[in-house]
């Protein structure tokens, strides 16, 4: 089977959309403004290569009580909006990713798209090809990026953007077969096993990686498919930072930034404990 992983924003959405919204708030607060050219487009898309949908938006952040599509139209009209032009279009909407337990504000749960995909693989064994179409960095998805068919908010400088018609034909090469996905064994690699092991109050999160609170600030250290690379990733309220980690000394820096260690002789008596 394969599926398309869609975000709505800057997907089924441009900027003339969020323009116009934004100048008629109040006429016509709760729309979503979704628009019908773009589900047009997806329906060819997802007919002409045998695609089912599944949802990475945000917007799917509080589809845990979503229990039918009368609780979808009570709790969230967009998801309603979404529910309705996805079947007046015949697109096959097989399901949403699973929100990974990430650390930080409610607001940026949903930015590591990429673990909610690995989670939504490892549940979904019958999955054999995917492509992921958001208009996100391919920065912020690092180990997914080769399926990523990237859109704009504003493609031509007008306005216009999100899926547009030269999609239909682009989105062939993104259509990749999965890779294998790891969860187990993760201390394999030397660097994640010491940092885990390290006396920074790390919690083990097991497949999905180290977690470490601070204060406001939460890290979260996580690791590629193949195990090779440890990224870190930090949120506090307002901002999202991701990075790679080529050594216990760049470890060591990412806490001395936020004050967890804040000299070499503290460094020294906590390294001799682990």
């Amino acid at each position: 089977m394969k599926v398309l992983f869609l975000d709505i924003d800057g997907v089924l959405k441009d900027d003339n959309c969020f323009q116009y919204e934004t100048n008629h708030f109040d006429e016509y607060k709760g729309k979503s403004f979704l628009l019908e050219d773009k589900f047009k487009i997806l329906s060819e898309i997802c007919k002409k290569y045998d695609l089912k949908v599944v949802v990475t938006s945000a917007w799917k952040c509080d589809i845990s009580k979503v229990k039918s599509i009368k609780d979808v139209e009570e709790d969230n009209p967009g998801l309603y909006e979404l529910h309705s032009l996805l079947n007046k279009y015949g697109i096959e909407l097989y399901g949403y990713t699973p929100d990974v337990p990430n650390p930080g504000k409610p607001w940026c749960q949903n930015m590591c798209k990429e673990y909610d995909i690995e989670a939504f693989l490892i549940e979904h064994p019958e999955v054999t090809h995917y492509v992921i179409v958001d208009d996100v960095s391919e920065n912020d998805i690092y180990t997914l990026q080769d399926h990523l068919l990237k859109t704009k908010f504003d493609e031509d400088g007008l306005g216009n953007g999100g899926l547009l018609p030269h999609h239909i034909d682009d989105i062939k090469e993104f259509i990749k077969p999965r890779e294998e996905v790891i969860p187990e064994n993760m201390e394999d690699n030397p660097l994640y096993k010491k940092i885990k092991y390290s006396e920074f109050n790390v919690k083990d999160f097991q497949s999905f990686g180290l977690f470490i609170d601070v204060g406001e600030v939460k890290i979260h250290i996580s690791l590629s498919f193949d195990k090779s690379t440890v990224f870190y990733h930090w949120y506090d309220e307002y901002e999202y930072q991701r990075g790679v980690l080529h050594n216990y000394d760049e470890f060591l820096d990412l806490l001395r930034y936020f004050n967890i260690v804040d000299d070499k002789e503290n460094i020294k008596k906590l390294e001799r404990k682990v």
